[in-house]
């Protein structure tokens, strides 16, 4: 059984056995927080993550096929963690979208 799972089992399971008065009015904020993590932890899509991490800017979620074996090669799956974003000036990039795309960035970077 999840740790989801355990906690919602026991705000069903009938308080006044268990809780005093001020405990039980805990559990709207535990059922918020239950529900924060249904919402959080629901797959994103790279469309998704491309839209929040760089709103109003133009964006392909395919990758230059070259560049994802280059980075294979070099030990990264970069797909999912990144997009090509076209800025409306100059030329476009490989932009991560992800915490792992931003460290696998940095990791190229640094090697340069």
């Amino acid at each position: 059984m999840s740790l989801r799972d355990q906690i919602l089992a026991m705000l069903n399971h009938d308080e006044s056995e268990r809780y005093d008065e001020g405990i039980q009015g805990s559990n709207v904020t535990i059922r918020d927080i239950i529900e924060l993590i249904d919402e959080t932890s629901k797959p994103r899509t790279v469309d998704e993550l491309a839209k929040q991490t760089y709103p109003g800017d133009t964006f392909d979620t395919a990758l230059p096929q070259t560049w994802v074996h280059n980075m294979r090669e070099r030990g990264f799956d970069v797909r999912g963690h990144f997009v090509t974003l076209y800025p409306s000036e100059g030329v476009a990039y490989m932009a991560p979208i992800t915490d792992q795309g931003i460290r696998m960035a940095a990791v190229v970077a640094s090697t340069v």
